[in-house]
């Protein structure tokens, strides 16, 4: 058991947690690594990340040796049920090698076989023999009778010796007979016929031919006794050779049998010694190359790898929320997104400012001036030499700073020594009068009443005209339809040089298109991360439509300037 090297103060509080072993099993699953050396070589690197070192080696050690264990165990028990199931048939074919010898054993009993081929050879020799022995006999038999015949018919004559078989007694009857017929040839060359010498030797000639046709009759009978036997004993072989085949047969049937069951059995022993002999060489499938062993520095956490990963992170962090921010932003965040939408151009652009007084003096060199300076600038290149230039100021929707910029616009335009009149057309929503604290009286009423409208100072030195809207009233929209608003712009565009007119959004209402029939340069004002892009299309539609006259984009609220910028204007 690992131990720390640090004691743990009296005070201090322990907490034990049982986890389970699904738990367990999870945790050093993930920490447990098993990876190949290389594809070619048959070896592999196990490691395990554990706090305590000696815990990890102990962990491996365990892992190692259950693995080999169960992989003998694994081998062993394949080599079991090899070795029972080699039994059980070992059993059934020794039984059945039993039976078939038995029956073999009954058989050859039976038919008195001891060698089948030997026996089959040895018959049909005796059954060759025994015809070879009756054709003697009966070679014999017919010898005999034409000895008998010869005797018949020629008595005087010699038996020819080569036509008797060569027996004792046989022999010497016709070795006599044959002598005897000499000597009587002989005494009748000397004798007559009927000297008494002469007929005692006929006499003796008679006698001796009797008996040799008596033991001629009587060898034609063995003759013909011993052939009749010998085609009984043939009729018996010939009968037992019949049968031969039959049992060849069913002898071949069973020692085929006895073969098959004699080699199985003997495969099967053959099979159970191999096996019994594996079994007890069976050794692990793997080899320890090197035994665990704890590093001697933490590899985990990489310091250099984390360090790493923490450099990358910071740099992509802030491009990947940039990058996010991009895709999910549906507002306007510079003058390029503006040019990429609308054929329109920017004619100025205006900063945001948290902090600054309504009107700033002649000599003021700030940002939003020197903005108004250059936008004031731009729209004396745009109206060009025209005199009495009346202005439009519209934008899409509200809070896009559109009476801000066009007070700002008209003190400008006063410090340039112009006569310059701001005129709040917003009758639905008038702001202007509040913001320059100045009364609220001027266009409802001078249209309603036909008077002259009620023109204010605003300011005292640089100062320009303001004519407020006038009160609220519900038909603000058919105040704008009246001809008198054509009248009093024009008899107000003949009196200053420049007319101001800041009107309702025009994304809302229609009253600035009614209002851009009066005018002469239009400013639509958007602001930066404020207005939607998808209203650059009504932007777009109303200049392709010339629906508001020489339009122009102002862009409010801009936040991105360049350090060199801000030190400039510093």
């Amino acid at each position: 058991m690992d131990t720390t090297s640090f004691k743990p103060a009296a005070d201090c509080d322990y907490t034990f947690t049982i986890s389970s072993n699904e738990t367990i099993l999870e945790h050093y699953t993930r920490a447990l690594t098993i990876q190949a050396s290389n594809k070619t070589a048959s070896l592999v690197n196990i490691s395990i990340q554990d706090v305590l070192p000696r815990k990890g080696e102990a962990i491996l050690r365990q892992l190692i040796y259950r693995y080999q264990k169960a992989s003998i165990e694994e081998k062993n028990k394949v080599a079991d049920n090899t070795i029972a199931f080699i039994d059980v048939n070992l059993k059934r074919v020794s039984l059945e090698l039993t039976k078939v010898e038995t029956d073999i054993e009954r058989f050859r009993r039976k038919h008195r076989f001891i060698d089948m081929a030997e026996d089959s050879r040895l018959a049909i020799q005796k059954l060759a023999g025994n015809a070879s022995e009756e054709k003697t006999l009966t070679v014999r038999l017919k010898i005999m009778q034409k000895l008998e015949e010869h005797l018949r018919k020629r008595p005087a004559s010699v038996i020819p010796s080569a036509l008797f078989p060569q027996e004792g007694n046989f022999s010497a009857l016709i070795a006599r007979y044959n002598e005897m017929q000499l000597d009587y040839v002989k005494a009748l060359a000397s004798l007559s016929a009927n000297h008494p010498e002469v007929r005692s030797l006929c006499s003796q000639i008679e006698a001796v031919r009797a008996s040799l046709s008596d033991a001629i009759r009587h060898q034609q009978q063995e003759l013909a006794i011993s052939i009749a036997a010998a085609r009984e004993y043939a009729g018996i072989s010939e009968t037992e050779i019949a049968h031969i085949p039959g049992y060849q047969r069913t002898f071949l049937a069973r020692s085929r049998e006895q073969g098959i069951q004699q080699e199985l059995y003997l495969f099967l022993l053959k099979k159970r010694m191999e096996t019994a002999i594996s079994r007890s060489a069976n050794i692990a499938n793997a080899r320890i190359i090197d035994a665990p062993q704890a590093s001697a520095v933490p590899v985990y956490p990489n310091r250099r790898l984390t360090l790493l990963l923490a450099f990358l992170t910071g740099l992509a962090a802030p491009v990947v929320v940039l990058y996010i921010r991009q895709l999910l932003n549906d507002k306007i965040t510079s003058k390029e997104d503006i040019l990429q939408q609308c054929n329109v151009a920017v004619i100025g652009e205006i900063s945001q400012q948290t902090r600054s007084p309504l009107f700033t003096k002649a000599g003021n060199k700030g940002l939003i001036m020197e903005q108004l300076r250059s936008l004031r600038t731009n729209i004396q290149f745009a109206s060009g030499s025209e005199l009495n230039t009346v202005i439009l100021l519209t934008s899409a929707m509200a809070n896009e700073g559109k009476s801000f910029i066009a007070a700002h616009l008209a003190q400008s335009l006063a410090l340039a020594c112009k006569k310059v009149l701001l005129v709040d057309f917003d009758l639905r929503n008038p702001t202007l009068a509040g913001l320059l604290n100045l009364k609220n009286e001027g266009v409802t009423e001078s249209i309603t009443s036909g008077g002259e409208p009620c023109i204010q100072r605003c300011g005292t030195v640089h100062s320009f005209d303001f004519l407020a809207s006038g009160e609220r009233c519900p038909g603000a929209g058919e105040i704008l339809l009246s001809p008198k608003v054509g009248e009093l712009i024009s008899m107000l565009r003949k009196r200053y040089d420049y007319l101001l007119l800041d009107s309702p959004p025009v994304g809302l209402v229609a009253d600035a298109r009614w209002l851009g029939h009066h005018a002469d340069m239009t400013l639509y004002v958007v602001r930066q991360h404020f207005t939607y892009l998808h209203q650059l299309a009504g932007i777009r539609e109303l200049h392709s439509e010339s629906q508001l006259p020489n339009m122009h984009v102002v862009l409010n609220g801009t936040r991105e300037l360049h350090r060199y910028q801000y030190n400039y204007y510093q």
